[in-house]
């Protein structure tokens, strides 16, 4: 990404890749086991979540349907207070 970005992007970029992180974590998911509940592919998550490519739209949209949160609550800060969605034992 050698063209000009500006420091908001930057930030909402950085702030999609903790707010993954911290989704993931609640549901207790490996990035393949998100991945795959997701019907993304397991790098592709993994690379998201690592900040080496950004998110296409398609991305953002299936990941906020999963979680059930807005593409704005997505690239802004989150703090969670929930408790894990995991449904496996």
């Amino acid at each position: 990404m050698g063209e000009y970005i500006s420091d908001k992007v930057k930030r909402s970029l950085a702030e999609f890749r903790y707010n993954l992180r911290l989704l993931r974590a609640t549901t207790e998911y490996s990035g393949k086991e998100l991945a795959n509940k997701m019907g993304m592919a397991e790098k592709r998550v993994i690379d998201l979540e690592e900040g080496r490519m950004p998110p296409k739209i398609e991305d953002a949209i299936i990941i906020a349907n999963f979680f059930n949160i807005t593409l704005s609550d997505l690239f802004s800060r989150i703090e969670l207070d929930i408790p894990s969605q995991r449904k496996d034992p």
